[in-house]
């Protein structure tokens, strides 16, 4: 305690203001290193998972025009606009197809890599059923078409 007494009036003010300093300036650190993480972070959600998500609303669009265009194929008895609409189907495939390869690229984990890359063959398998069924609606085989196997798989269809 001879210290504190002994020591002038300026160290006594000096040193517990230098204390509020460094407490201070630590803070400011680690205030800084929070701060830089919260904007990693930020990034990863901006550049991966929105990336993501734009990539299912792009499968979801391009499953639904291709299985929409392949109903109004089977509905619609003019060649000219069942052409039409296969172009559509097409459009939608592709769609559908390019967004798949991009969640696919956009795995992080061996196993999202694995489910992403199942759904991929899992869709080509789907898209395969509708390209052969709209394929023998072109060719005016319409008992074939709503006859085909592929025309059963729905569990509406064996109910």
């Amino acid at each position: 305690m001879n210290f504190a007494r002994d020591a002038n009036i300026l160290l006594k003010i000096e040193l517990p203001f230098a204390v509020m300093i460094a407490i201070g300036a630590g803070l400011i650190a680690y205030s800084e290193a929070v701060m830089k993480d919260l904007s990693r972070q930020t990034a990863r959600i901006a550049d991966v998972q929105a990336a993501r998500l734009d990539a299912v609303v792009h499968v979801r669009g391009g499953i639904t025009e291709a299985t929409v265009m392949d109903r109004n194929m089977l509905l619609e008895s003019d060649p000219q606009i069942q052409a039409r609409f296969k172009t559509r189907q097409q459009a939608g495939m592709v769609e559908a197809r390019e967004a798949i390869e991009r969640l696919v690229a956009l795995s992080d984990t061996p196993e999202r890599r694995a489910f992403n890359e199942a759904f991929r063959r899992d869709v080509d398998s789907f898209f395969a059923t509708l390209d052969r069924v709209s394929e023998l609606m072109l060719r005016h085989q319409r008992d074939e078409a709503f006859g085909s196997p592929a025309m059963s798989v729905s569990p509406l269809a064996s109910s």
